[in-house]
């Protein structure tokens, strides 16, 4: 057995991190897009919310358009001449940066606002769902290069996947499931297909619902859902790569062309929903199951260290040394995604490390 070059300090640090990631959690093992703070967050605005009454559809969507109007109208006047394809406007490369100051999204804000605070959970999803719609929109359509405008919509998702433990904890299943079946919708259509990451963040508000036997179901449903959708869009990128080979060009905000290939895409929708899956597992107190599927992925580096730290919280060294060494045998290169690099500075070497000297010191 070789000698442990990484003091044991490290390792103290190692087991700390590791008991700290679980406490994130709430649950039996470490979860990517699931925290124990959503709920806690839930916990606290429930006390704040009412049976009150939200904006009617029409009236909201109004109120979230029309200073994003005003906005589009003030940098449209900055551009007299028609653009190259007829339009009138000024170029995305022109226009000058985004600022979340302007007040283009106050209207968001305030439908947003008093969606939160209503306990009337489908006309409060509906809402929801057309404000992270709009917001989605409304960023393609702006130059946001100090990232103020993501910030913004990384924000919402997050107070919409808060609400949503509120609505799987207190409304009854038929009123829950048609909630959630508004952000569903939402998360598979438009800008969102497109992105894979937020698509699944929207999707996990379905998570809280798998802790019921009678709710589970919409778990699974909002995967399918998910899943077709995907589906359809690899079927639409890959039909417009045989008609137009420049077509999946897109812009980014800096002005940028960037190309959407579906290969891309899948790979970030499927990464995203694997963690996921994953974490619908540890909802349900599936754990063994969980364990084995970050086992069985030891190739994808957050579900590897999400792993070793399953083992090193249950002192389960043996097994740490295998799964480190097979992880090294497979790619003696693999980062690692989770665990500081301050933690593990030899990433995958620390690890083993870690394990053969608990070994060797008789634990």
């Amino acid at each position: 057995m070789t000698e442990p070059t990484t003091p044991p300090q490290h390792f103290e640090a190692l087991r700390d991190f590791a008991n700290d990631l679980l406490s994130h959690s709430g649950l039996q093992g470490p979860t990517f897009l699931w925290d124990r703070s959503i709920h806690d967050d839930a916990q606290s605005d429930d006390a704040e919310r009412e049976d009150i009454p939200v904006a009617p559809p029409e009236e909201a969507k109004q109120t979230i358009d029309a200073p994003i109007r005003w906005y589009l109208r003030a940098m449209d006047s900055l551009s007299p001449t028609p653009q190259a394809d007829g339009t009138d406007g000024i170029n995305r490369t022109d226009m000058p940066t985004f600022y979340y100051s302007t007040g283009a999204l106050s209207g968001v804000e305030a439908v947003v606002g008093n969606a939160l605070m209503s306990t009337r959970w489908c006309d409060a999803a509906g809402n929801l769902a057309t404000a992270l719609i709009t917001t989605s929109s409304f960023l393609g359509s702006i130059a946001d290069r100090e990232g103020e405008g993501l910030a913004y919509l990384k924000r919402l998702i997050d107070e919409t996947r808060i609400y949503f433990d509120s609505v799987a904890q207190h409304a009854d299943p038929v009123t829950g499931g048609q909630a959630l079946s508004s952000i569903v919708s939402a998360a598979c259509q438009d800008d969102f297909r497109f992105n894979p990451v937020q698509m699944v963040q929207l999707i996990s508000c379905s998570l809280p619902f798998a802790q019921w036997d009678d709710t589970r179901v919409f778990v699974y449903d909002a995967i399918d859902r998910a899943q077709a959708t995907m589906a359809s869009v690899e079927r639409d990128i890959r039909s417009n790569d045989k008609d137009d080979p420049a077509g999946n060009l897109m812009m980014d905000s800096e002005g940028n062309l960037v190309d959407v290939s579906a290969g891309g895409i899948r790979e970030q929708f499927d990464m995203s929903m694997l963690m996921l899956r994953h974490d619908v597992l540890r909802m349900c107190r599936e754990d063994e199951q969980a364990d084995r599927m970050l086992s069985e992925h030891s190739d994808i580096e957050p579900m590897a260290d999400a792993y070793a730290t399953q083992l090193i919280r249950r002192g389960q060294w043996r097994q740490l040394r295998d799964f480190a060494g097979r992880v090294l045998a497979d790619d003696p290169y693999q980062q690692m995604a989770l665990i500081p690099p301050q933690l593990a500075p030899d990433e995958w070497h620390t690890i083993l490390d870690l394990a053969q000297y608990e070994l060797a010191h008789g634990q």
